[in-house]
């Protein structure tokens, strides 16, 4: 990597490549979940079965 790179040349080099489609690739495989909090009754009956 260069230190002081061109301006000129990153965008001819960052022209080469397939953004959209690697960004497309890389988010394809997301998968979103909602996270929620138990509450205290809930948490202390979990655990009292796994002892």
């Amino acid at each position: 990597p260069k230190t002081r790179p061109r301006l000129d040349k990153v965008h001819q080099y960052e022209e080469r490549l397939p953004i959209e489609e690697m960004i497309e690739r890389a988010l394809s495989g997301l998968k979103m979940e909602t996270i929620h909090t138990a509450t205290e009754a809930e948490q202390v009956e979990e655990f009292a079965d796994l002892l």
